[in-house]
């Protein structure tokens, strides 16, 4: 209640006041232009990214080039092959690496290895009757079926020291 009488109450001191000759009333008959910025106005702000926003995609090959969802299928190791990022559209005849973790994904699902590379899918299709093992980097990455983050992959076990 306080805060919203305060303008108010400046407003009326001012109004109480007038013009006692000591500003600038009239200017060539005009009356003055006051530069000044509003009150109400906030400078804009340019904030950046977020300083700790994880970087969508992975990291592949010796020189750790990201291969983001923009441009690339992900990671793709084919055998005598150097690792490189597979663009949108071509043909990895080896293993394809598209997330190493939940945050690489939609919101709501998560980061799945099938056996052939880690892709993302439905939280209900990363089994293990499906042949499916959940990718983490913390078991907070991780389902309720499979807990445990133990060496990159998600467990119902505990993970041994």
């Amino acid at each position: 209640m306080m805060r919203r009488l305060a303008p108010i109450a400046l407003v009326l001191a001012l109004a109480a006041c007038g013009d006692r000759g000591g500003g600038p009333a009239e200017i060539d008959g005009a009356p003055a232009a006051i530069d000044a910025a509003s009150i109400d106005a906030a400078p804009a702000v340019d904030a950046g990214p977020a300083p700790d926003a994880p970087e969508l995609g992975v990291y592949c090959g010796p020189e750790a080039v990201l291969c983001t969802p923009d441009t690339s299928q992900g990671c793709c190791e084919e055998k005598g092959l150097d690792p490189r990022c597979e663009p949108n559209g071509g043909l990895c005849l080896g293993t394809l690496t598209s997330c190493d973790g939940r945050e690489d994904c939609p919101v709501g699902d998560i980061c799945c290895d099938y056996g052939f590379g880690p892709g993302c899918g439905a939280n209900n299709d990363c089994t293990a009757d499906l042949g499916g093992t959940p990718v983490c980097h913390t078991s907070a990455d991780c389902i309720p079926a499979t807990p445990n983050c133990c060496d990159e992959r998600c467990t119902a076990q505990a993970c041994e020291p």
